[in-house]
């Protein structure tokens, strides 16, 4: 078995914008030989956008956008496919250090014409400067490798942690380990 991944990213972040971008382009390519049952190779292009506006301090908007091209080779037979996924996230901040958000996206495998659906409320505590966590409960879910990683896109219930790591930040943690 071998197993290969090339990852692009990209970030638009100027300082003084409400919009940042975020883009990452994966290639993945899976080879298998020598087994029992089947040979086979596959290999998958997946883009993952996401856009994040700011109106006004207390609400963000996100936006993503995700592209995937499949195309697998087992034995002597091929299958290729293309799937998106599409979301919005809304958060409002109702204190300095709680905020309410709900979410929703909907994949589409366009072979099948299947549509998959998750959506749910979540809420968040900024734990410390830079530092936030949330839970959240999504009402209907599904799962697929390439985009409910990153957006906890399951149903059921779930948490999730952020750290923001910059320049600044980086500055801040050396010159506070620096004390110690």
């Amino acid at each position: 078995t071998t197993q290969s991944n090339l990852r692009f990213g990209l970030v638009f972040r100027p300082p003084q914008t409400k919009w940042i971008l975020l883009n990452r382009l994966d290639y993945y390519l899976d080879n298998q030989s020598g087994g029992t049952n089947s040979n086979g190779s596959s290999w998958r292009l997946v883009n993952n956008l996401n856009a994040n506006y700011r109106p006004f301090k207390e609400l963000q908007i996100s936006l993503q956008y995700g592209a995937k091209y499949v195309k697998d080779m087992i034995n002597s037979s091929s299958y290729s496919g293309f799937t998106d996924h599409i979301g919005l996230e809304t958060r409002y901040d109702i204190t300095k250090k709680w905020d309410l958000g709900l979410r929703g996206s909907v994949m589409h495998s366009w072979y099948d014409g299947q549509l998959s659906y998750s959506a749910g409320p979540s809420t968040g505590y900024n734990i410390a400067e830079n530092a936030w966590i949330s839970v959240g409960y999504n009402v209907v879910g599904f799962t697929d490798k390439d985009f409910s990683a990153a957006d906890y896109t399951i149903k059921g219930p779930y948490i999730r942690f952020r750290i923001k790591f910059d320049q600044q930040s980086v500055k801040d943690a050396a010159g506070w380990l620096n004390k110690q």
